[in-house]
């Protein structure tokens, strides 16, 4: 039986993102590991049945001694478990787990770099000296006849090729991780608008009637949550807007708690962690996303373009994949707070505007992010490297 190794810097990367991946590969006869540190998710992805191996690692170290010590690890788990192809995830784990699988005389790897991450986006002075040190890792990493890397979208494409990263042939764009469109579906309301039939209630009812707005992501600045809260602070009490997602202590970018209690007299629904978002999604009439971080394909709009709700986002890589300005919402300039402000009132200007938004963000979604056809595309990617054969280079989603 082949067998394969996915490797992630997180088990809740791997859970929300990954595990529809991993089934389909057992589908297909392949013998699935899962290794990540530990947290609350490896229960959960050893009750899917998978053989889930913890390591321990610190997914913000920059110690050079814990870094090697790390990768000295992974490569003696390697040895012994002597997959035939490892498929890493993000850029520390790209890195790691290539190193590690050349010390292990694992030549087949397979690497998805899902955006560039805090490293390259980040304004943190802390931050900069990085990017030349990790231009230069990824490049060794990524070397070999054997090694294929996959990312989300052009902007990255053309950043691996000018840089001179990965050869063309190596390198394949594929838009997202795939998103379950029989999972995210219009909600109860939009279906009713298109067959003037009642609607039932939400799980997640209005607090004051309005038209509800939501940003659902990590709280970093650099994810655009200051100006998503300008907007709430500057557009009044005519719409609800809602924020999904709790701070990161340990990031120098995160909002904290003291900052969301500030908060709480506002006219902003703080809703903390959602497990599930697709009821959430189902409950609200606009995702906004002006993120300004290094995004492969934003995972949050790629879902609530599926539940058929309009978008704004800045404009900026990976956002504009999935925000089509115009058709399904609006691209905003990085930065502009009064932009951003307009976009949203824009969406509301007429009933018919917002519901022309609203199904072409569903189409938009069927024509290019399905899960099956993400996973197709990345199954194929793997079957090959395994079979040592040389792999077309993809220039665009399947």
């Amino acid at each position: 039986m082949k067998k394969i190794v996915l490797f992630a810097n997180t088990a809740w990367y791997l859970y929300n993102f990954r595990l529809p991946l991993a089934h389909a590969l057992v589908e297909r006869g392949w013998h699935v590991i899962l290794i990540a540190p530990k947290d609350r998710y490896i229960a959960s992805l050893r009750d899917q049945g998978f053989t889930v191996i913890e390591l321990r690692m610190n997914r913000r170290s920059l110690n050079p001694l814990q870094e090697l010590a790390l990768i000295l690890r992974l490569s003696h788990l390697l040895k012994g478990l002597k997959p035939n192809v490892i498929f890493n995830f993000t850029i520390k784990c790209v890195v790691h787990g290539s190193i590690a699988a050349r010390l292990a005389g694992l030549h087949r790897r397979v690497n998805t770099v899902a955006g560039m991450g805090s490293v390259f986006s980040s304004r943190h002075w802390a931050m900069k000296p990085l990017k030349p040190a990790v231009r230069f890792l990824m490049k060794h990493s990524l070397a070999g006849r054997h090694s294929h890397c996959i990312v989300q979208n052009p902007d990255d494409q053309t950043f691996f090729l000018n840089n001179g990263i990965i050869s063309p042939g190596q390198l394949h764009l594929i838009k997202g991780s795939g998103v379950d469109g029989s999972r995210f579906q219009p909600s109860a309301s939009w279906l009713a608008r298109q067959s003037h039939t009642p609607t039932p209630t939400s799980p997640y009812p209005s607090c004051s009637g309005n038209k509800r707005v939501l940003f659902a992501s990590r709280l970093l600045r650099s994810k655009g949550i200051d100006y998503f809260i300008g907007a709430a602070k500057q557009l009044g009490e005519a719409y609800e807007f809602c924020i999904a997602g709790q701070p990161d202590p340990g990031n120098p970018e995160s909002l904290q708690q003291e900052d969301l209690d500030q908060l709480c007299h506002t006219n902003i629904t703080l809703l903390g962690h959602i497990e599930d978002m697709a009821p959430l999604l189902r409950s609200v009439d606009l995702v906004v996303l002006p993120s300004m971080y290094g995004e492969g394909v934003p995972r949050i709009l790629v879902e609530a373009a599926a539940t058929g709700l309009p978008l704004i986002a800045f404009d900026t890589a990976g956002c504009r994949e999935i925000v089509v300005d115009g058709r399904n919402g609006y691209l905003v300039k990085p930065g502009n707070q009064q932009a951003l402000n307009q976009a949203i009132q824009s969406i509301f200007s007429s009933q018919q505007h917002y519901q022309t938004l609203a199904t072409n963000s569903r189409r938009h979604f069927l024509s290019q992010f399905e899960q099956c056809s993400v996973i197709a595309a990345t199954i194929n990617i793997i079957d090959l490297t395994a079979a040592d054969n040389k792999i077309p280079a993809t220039s665009a989603s399947n």
